[in-house]
């Protein structure tokens, strides 16, 4: 009888080790069955895609100053760089990090002081292929000028993200300001002025 009860005994306590044993092997398993994991991968596209939505970044579109008539590439007058200056002042704490030209007169003279008070150089694009450059932008998230034309700024500014603008071939000094975070865009009309000395 003794022996039987001694080997109850060996047996309850095996099976509770074993028992003890398997529970703790299964405590130390990874969490994988039955669950979704997510790669990597998936964490950092998330990841970037809110960080994109949580940046801020501001266009600045304008159309060149007053331009002389008579030639086929011709620069501004003397009113047309009085208001390019005028454009630098505006945008002295818009913290510009890249400025925008078409090949024209024009639209350099215009860019050039921007470029003169930030020390920053005049980048060239192509006015036939907006889109690149807007393309450009976007992925950059710089603050930036660009500088256009009276049928390339309208545009620019609806491609953008911007609210639909008119602009005739008789106005000076619109700066369009695309304030934009995410997918979000506010649209502001600006007027460079025109400085005039006494």
């Amino acid at each position: 009888m003794r022996e039987i009860e001694v080997m109850l005994q060996r047996l309850l306590m095996s099976g509770a080790l074993a028992c003890s044993l398997s529970f703790s092997a299964w405590a130390q398993m990874p969490e994988t069955e039955g669950m979704v994991q997510t790669s990597s991968s998936e964490v950092d596209e998330e990841t970037e895609q809110e960080a994109m939505q949580d940046q801020r970044f501001t266009l600045y579109i304008a159309r060149h100053a007053e331009k002389q008539e008579g030639d086929l590439d011709p620069a501004l007058t003397k009113d047309g760089y009085s208001r390019a200056v005028g454009l630098s002042q505006m945008l002295r704490h818009a913290d510009i990090e890249a400025i925008y030209s078409t090949y024209y007169r024009r639209s350099m003279g215009t860019a050039l002081p921007v470029a003169r008070a930030f020390n920053l150089p005049i980048e060239f694009y192509d006015a036939d292929d907006r889109e690149a450059l807007l393309e450009k932008v976007r992925q950059q998230n710089r603050n930036v000028l660009i500088v256009g034309h009276s049928n390339t700024v309208p545009e620019m500014v609806t491609s953008a993200g911007g609210q639909p603008v008119e602009l005739s071939e008789d106005d000076y000094g619109d700066v369009f300001q695309l304030s934009i975070k995410g997918d979000e865009v506010i649209t502001t009309r600006l007027v460079a002025p025109l400085l005039k000395k006494d």
